[in-house]
């Protein structure tokens, strides 16, 4: 499979970024919590970006996180942001005044739209990748990191979504992933300006955890989430779980650590849908990855709408 230029730059970005932090000369480890601010408590996964210089962490179930900051970064300011609460900016300065720091996030109020979901709701309609063409599997991941496929919803089916689906890559000697690694399920609108994934339709926290290797299906009918006319996405994150579920790889010629499953892909003639985004990275989505002589990569995630007959 050839990856696009701009593919190569991300991902050296990305895996090389925090040993060349640690190898700078002046950097200052910041390390605090992420909070409530009404309740005190933790807000869970949690991230911290500065994506002008391509940094980025993430937080743990107890919002706990840490990250390196160099000379050059003393005059930015630090973006937290966390599903279901408000972003907040913090300057760099006031991080480092008090260690270890504390956040506190204001929580969003939802207003759900109102529709009426009707007794005879029985037909079913999948949308998103399915295996075809020449299958292999996404192996750089890490913690932070989103993959998002755009269920394309051209048929017009006014309906909720039942469910989301993920292909897990099995672990061997080349793939050596963790299968069973938990991981969080997003479902985004679709951004208007963009056209990538925009503000979350699932605005609870829903953390899974695989049986193994395959494809894994979470039921998110109780969300009563209605289904966008001009269709929406579909998303696995990576959340950081155990330290037993980083692996290492070779990259460059040196091992890295990345972390949790990986991501079954197809590679084939067809509609490019997949969108990724790494701590300190924007959204992007590459055109550039196929050619017409060799095809594009999609991610195999797909979900289920029941469709209002």
């Amino acid at each position: 499979m050839k990856i696009s230029m701009r593919s190569k730059i991300l991902i050296f970005a990305l895996l090389f970024r925090c040993s060349l932090q640690a190898g700078a000369q002046q950097t200052t480890m910041l390390a605090g919590q992420v909070i409530d601010a009404e309740t005190g408590e933790a807000v869970s996964y949690a991230a911290a970006e500065i994506i002008s210089k391509n940094l980025g962490a993430a937080a743990n179930a107890e919002g706990r996180l840490q990250f390196a900051i160099s000379e050059s970064m003393m005059d930015e300011t630090v973006t937290f942001s966390a599903l279901a609460y408000f972003s907040r900016q913090v300057a760099v300065k006031e991080l480092l005044a008090k260690q270890p720091f504390k956040v506190e996030l204001e929580k969003k109020t939802y207003t759900l739209p109102e529709f009426t979901i009707r007794a005879n709701s029985k037909e079913k309609v999948r949308l998103g990748n399915f295996p075809q063409g020449y299958r292999t599997s996404m192996s750089v991941t890490t913690v932070g990191k989103k993959t998002a496929v755009f269920m394309d919803n051209a048929k017009g089916c006014e309906g909720i979504i039942k469910s989301i689906s993920y292909c897990i890559v099995k672990r061997d000697r080349l793939t050596k992933s963790h299968p069973r690694t938990p991981f969080r399920v997003r479902i985004f609108a679709v951004d208007s300006l963009t056209g990538g994934p925009g503000e979350d339709l699932l605005t609870e926290y829903l953390v899974v955890k695989p049986r193994g290797a395959g494809w894994f299906t979470v039921d998110v009918s109780k969300y009563n989430i209605k289904t966008p006319k001009e269709g929406y996405f579909a998303a696995m994150e990576w959340v950081y779980s155990k330290e037993k579920y980083y692996y290492e790889i070779i990259a460059g010629g040196q091992p890295q650590q990345v972390y949790g499953q990986s991501l079954g892909i197809i590679f084939g003639d067809f509609t490019p849908n997949t969108w990724h985004k790494y701590l300190g990275f924007e959204w992007y989505f590459d055109e550039r990855v196929g050619r017409a002589e060799e095809g594009f990569t999609n991610s195999l995630i797909n979900s289920e709408v029941g469709c209002f007959k």
